[in-house]
């Protein structure tokens, strides 16, 4: 089967990436032909053959050339052109679709459409439904679901994409653009990595028989059990959605819990200088270092605020051995058990839930030994990889019926 995945980036940047390339690694290795799809960039670790990209836009860079990114970001005549060029070189089977918005856009749907390819996307973020892709306003700090049935204006009232409400504008004028040209419909099969993904999805008609439920895989963790130390964990990106304001607030208010925060993005600096004596930044780690620090702590923490889709950092902690406390709402909820469940997304409900577990021993030698049996329900790349090719010949056969 010839395969065209399709990422905004293509190279290890974040966990979308991650699920691309381990993915495209496995389907490579049982005979398929796999290539890719995405920004040119001197980063990329992967590419297709005919190196057909589509032009950069980093948001970050000064220079002129931003002038022109509010337009490309509605919609790039570059991005189709070039997925039209590959699509004719290529000749993919099927084109699996991952993070592209913004980037991208939408338009490139159009160019599969358009060569009859069939399409299935995995739904990393809520962005089909959800102009910033977090179920979340950022100031001053809420769920929100004012756009899961049809995109609305209060998501300009309230700034939801960086606090900008031209770049808020732009986010739901995409929105009601690819509505009306109806673009969604040129995908055939939707990966919902979590249940509240699929049922969040489903309330919008168009989506809800093209839905399919599949939990994110882990690749196998190394062998071996660490003696326990006296922290409690958190790994991940340093960002206001993941809770870190929280966390580093419940940290204050316990200051006989020692915590170690490994991880990078925008709020580094605030984990940095927080001033607890009891917080220690780890900095950014990964692989056998990240994985020591994981199974060496007493229990990890997932304190996000908003609604996480299926968060890999409580499926790899559990998989290390080590008991997760998380947020109980969206996708966290369906990975821990009841009382591993932060009841709210509060500084003082995070605090209480890091007690009560910090402080009693009997109740996480139970959790730790009942890790076993919850982490058979997540699936490796393999059995992942059997699952998606089922859904690949689904897509295939309905994309025919049409």
């Amino acid at each position: 089967m010839r395969i065209l995945f399709v990422n905004k980036f293509l190279y290890p940047r974040g966990g979308a990436e991650t699920y691309c390339l381990e993915l495209a690694r496995e389907l490579a290795s049982r005979g398929h032909e796999v290539q890719f799809f995405g920004m040119r960039d001197q980063n990329n670790t992967v590419g297709n053959a005919a190196g057909i990209y589509a032009k950069p836009m980093d948001f970050h860079a000064p220079g002129l050339k931003k002038l022109s990114y509010p337009l490309r970001v509605l919609y790039s005549r570059d991005a189709k052109r070039k997925a039209l060029r590959l699509a004719e070189a290529f000749r993919p089977d099927i084109v699996h679709l991952n993070n592209f918005h913004f980037h991208l856009t939408p338009s490139i749907l159009e160019a599969f459409r358009d060569k009859g390819v069939p399409a299935v996307m995995t739904a990393h973020d809520y962005q089909l439904v959800c102009p910033n892709h977090l179920l979340y306003v950022p100031s001053p700090g809420k769920l929100c679901t004012d756009c899961v049935q049809r995109p609305s204006l209060n998501c300009v009232r309230n700034k939801c994409i960086h606090g900008s409400a031209p770049r808020s504008a732009l986010g739901y004028l995409e929105a009601r653009l690819y509505r009306l040209k109806d673009s969604y419909s040129a995908i055939d099969r939707i990966i919902c990595p979590s249940l509240f993904m699929k049922r969040t999805l489903d309330a919008q008609p168009r989506f809800a028989d093209k839905t399919v439920f599949l939990r994110n895989f882990c690749k196998p963790c190394s062998e071996g059990m660490a003696e326990k130390g006296d922290y409690v964990i958190y790994f991940g990106r340093l960002s206001p959605e993941k809770g870190i304001p929280n966390l580093l607030e419940a940290a204050g208010r316990l200051p006989d819990i020692p915590f170690i925060i490994a991880g990078d993005g925008p709020l580094r600096a605030q984990v940095e200088n927080c001033g607890y004596r009891n917080v220690k930044y780890a900095g950014f780690r990964t692989g056998g270092e990240l994985e020591a620090l994981v199974r060496g702590a007493r229990f990890s923490v997932c304190p996000s605020v908003c609604f996480e889709n299926c968060p890999l950092s409580v499926i790899e902690s559990q998989k290390l051995g080590t008991p997760c406390l998380a947020t109980g709402i969206g996708g966290m909820k369906e990975l821990v058990s009841e009382e591993c469940r932060v009841p709210e997304p509060t500084a003082e409900a995070l605090a209480r839930a890091v007690r009560d577990l910090y402080f009693s021993k009997d109740r996480l030698r139970r959790l730790t030994a009942e890790l076993d049996a919850r982490v058979k329900d997540y699936p490796g790349p393999a059995v992942y990889a059997d699952r998606l090719l089922d859904i690949y010949s689904q897509a295939i056969l309905s994309h025919k019926a049409r």
